[in-house]
């Protein structure tokens, strides 16, 4: 929601791509900033990982936004098999890194592959039901958290009210 809000301040300032490449350029070092700080990506949830959390979104909604503009001029020509794609991004999720290479593997998928996996789907054959999905993805990432968060807190009354202990104290 934060870079929601970032966005509509520095919208009037997009008509050009100068401050957009800026802001990609800027995300980008911050995302840098952060993977060597922290020693990978992993954050966000929390308010603890908010820095980690801020600088991936920061880069992903400003690049996403990059890809948006080029594929609505047209300019977008990156086509690849959706088999090649659905197998990238298994490889991203599925294959681990060693410890040491962490932080590389996270740069690398955040500033390359996940903009080439986008922008290798975005072939112009409209799909009603992914479209639809589309539509829906915004407001459900961002109650998730926050739905979670309230579920949980009803789960420990409830086991509060029954007197439940998780055993261990756990």
């Amino acid at each position: 929601l934060a870079v929601n809000a970032l966005f509509a301040l520095a919208a009037p300032f997009l008509r050009g791509w100068r401050v957009l490449l800026a802001l990609v350029g800027l995300g980008a070092a911050t995302l840098i900033w952060a993977a060597l700080v922290h020693g990978d990506l992993n954050g966000g949830a929390r308010f603890s990982g908010f820095a980690v959390g801020a600088a991936r979104v920061f880069f992903s909604f400003f690049i996403g936004v990059a890809l948006h503009r080029l594929w609505a001029a047209g300019r977008l020509r990156l086509r690849l098999s959706p088999w090649i794609l659905v197998a990238c991004f298994l490889a991203i999720v599925l294959v681990p890194a060693p410890a040491r290479w962490v932080t590389v593997r996270d740069l690398v998928v955040v500033l390359c592959l996940l903009p080439l996996l986008i922008a290798g789907s975005t072939d112009g054959r409209p799909s009603p039901v992914l479209g639809y999905l589309g539509r829906i993805s915004f407001a459900l990432y961002v109650i998730h958290t926050p739905l979670l968060y309230l579920l949980n807190q009803a789960g420990e009354a409830v086991a509060d009210l029954y007197g439940y202990r998780a055993p261990n104290g756990a």
